[in-house]
């Protein structure tokens, strides 16, 4: 059984600040967090890739400059290369673990970011429930700089868990300048853009997605969603929820696939935070992931 590392409270702060996916914290009243962890912290600082002797490696691919709905980008990759049998998160973690966060704080001539996630795979280990990735991946990134005809100087500081027998907090420097005169396509950051799941915003013939809400005490809701989705490989499929920016955590998921076309997945909504807020369907994500493909819902 994997012993599973503490996470930082700042770590955990942060990603409330930052408005990312949730992990579970020790003492945080969720139901399977443990109390008694070992403790690791392993720090990591490079400019690019830098050689290191521990499970990760993680470097800038440079891509190149364009044009996104008539206005200037970069699109760059960030290649995280794990050890044999290591594995990172994917924005949703499953049942435990660290997702990414990045602070840009620190760059020049940087406007706005965009992070995307490839389809991630699913892991059980001793009954436990993990996303993310094995080996290696890239993650696209869609830079949009605040002068086009300028260089953009990027410095990020990464902060993610990797995972064995031990589960552990990662922290990372990495600086880069990208060039404007960048021009040719890479096509490792191409093909992994390829790889993002299918985002489905609206209805259409061949998807669909309907939630309905109960409450369950004060501690949470109950969301049941009915989808229209084609079945995506023969593996079983899992549906994640999200509800990005707002602090609750997703909990006891079950995916029912009925027929070819229709599938059902359920969940606790567990509240974070003594405070009520309202559900904003639109900012709702469901995502389906299957061994062949993976689709993403955003409004339910």
């Amino acid at each position: 059984m994997a012993r599973f590392i503490a996470l930082l409270p700042a770590l955990w702060a942060a990603l409330f600040a930052a408005g990312g996916a949730l992990a579970q914290p020790a003492g945080s009243g969720i139901p399977g967090a443990t109390e008694n962890f070992d403790f690791q912290l392993l720090q990591l600082t490079g400019y690019g890739l830098k050689e290191q002797s521990g499970p990760v490696q993680v470097e800038w691919i440079p891509g190149w400059r364009s044009t996104l709905h008539d206005r200037p980008v970069h699109y760059a990759g960030l290649v995280f290369k794990l050890a044999e049998g290591w594995k990172t998160y994917w924005r949703v973690p499953g049942e435990y673990g660290l997702p990414l966060s990045i602070d840009w704080s620190g760059s020049s001539n940087l406007e706005s970011t965009q992070l995307l996630w490839p389809k991630p795979e699913i892991f059980d280990t001793s009954g436990v429930r993990v996303i993310g990735y094995a080996d290696e991946v890239v993650l696209p990134v869609i830079i949009w700089p605040a002068d086009e005809t300028e260089p953009i100087e990027l410095q990020s500081f990464l902060e993610f868990g990797v995972c064995k027998d031990v589960c552990v907090p990662v922290s990372l420097s990495l600086s880069t300048t990208l060039s404007p005169h960048l021009e040719s396509v890479d096509e490792t950051i191409k093909s992994a853009f390829f790889a993002v799941p299918k985002n489905i915003r609206s209805a259409d013939k061949e998807h669909f997605a309907e939630c309905r809400f109960r409450p369950l005490g004060t501690s949470g809701l109950q969301v049941s969603a009915s989808l229209t989705v084609p079945r995506m490989g023969f593996a079983e499929e899992v549906a994640v929820f999200e509800m990005p920016g707002w602090p609750i955590w997703f909990e006891n998921t079950v995916t029912v696939r009925s027929d070819s076309s229709n599938l059902s997945a359920t969940a606790f909504m567990r509240f974070l935070e003594d405070r009520p807020f309202a559900i904003d369907r639109s900012n709702f994500i469901i995502t389906i992931l299957g061994s062949d493909e993976a689709v993403q819902f955003t409004g339910c």
